[in-house]
């Protein structure tokens, strides 16, 4: 089976964490990400833009395990052991970081092809 990914935000990227643990990644499914940024799940909003943008949420509440809830909350006390991640707003920048750590491996599986292509921008050309 062939699944297309269109966009590799962090709902896509979201997306292809739970096909992982939920086994169907290691089964005969093949998955096509169409997105033209080179680093998986950082999109505009987590980009490298600024540090002083946060996030809107407590780390506690954001995680790409669905396995996991506060895996994004071990992964920053570990990395960035200066944030409470109970109680601080963290830059949207420390989350692109862990959510491109977190789903490089996954882009490095045989049956997952990441395709640099704005599929948007392609359809609208006449």
């Amino acid at each position: 089976m062939k699944i297309a990914i269109v966009g590799f935000g962090v709902s896509g990227a979201a997306l292809l964490m739970s096909l992982k643990t939920s086994g169907k990644l290691d089964t005969d499914l093949h998955v096509d990400i169409f997105d033209p940024n080179h680093e998986p799940a950082v999109g505009l909003a987590y980009g490298k833009d600024s540090n002083h943008l946060l996030l809107n949420a407590f780390p506690t509440a954001m995680s790409l395990n669905p396995d996991n809830p506060l895996e994004f909350s071990e992964w920053l006390e570990k990395n960035y052991p200066e944030f409470n991640a109970t109680v601080d707003l963290v830059p949207r920048t420390v989350f692109g970081e862990y959510a491109s750590e977190r789903l490089s491996p996954l882009l490095e599986k045989e049956n997952v092809t990441h395709i640099k292509n704005n599929m948007i921008a392609s359809q609208s050309k006449p």
